[in-house]
């Protein structure tokens, strides 16, 4: 996976435009972001990427880049 790849996966899960995410752009600041969503998301990259966070680990991280440093980290 690359930060491209990661992006696109990421814009489809918020339902957002892609070109709108960069890799600085702050987690917390994507579209429709909320803790139901947050949660969702760790369950999609589990299947999507076969790595196992937790909420914890989001709260941990600031940035798009962060998520797929630590994503890269586990994998």
């Amino acid at each position: 996976m690359n930060i491209s790849k990661f992006l696109s996966f990421t814009a489809s899960e918020f339902h957002c435009d892609q070109t709108l995410l960069t890799s600085e752009t702050p987690i917390r600041e994507l579209p429709n972001w909320n803790s139901l969503n947050a949660l969702v998301f760790i369950s999609e990259i589990k299947r999507e990427f076969g790595v196992i966070l937790s909420s914890k680990d989001l709260t941990k991280v600031v940035t798009l880049q962060d998520l797929y440093d630590l994503i890269q980290h586990r994998n």
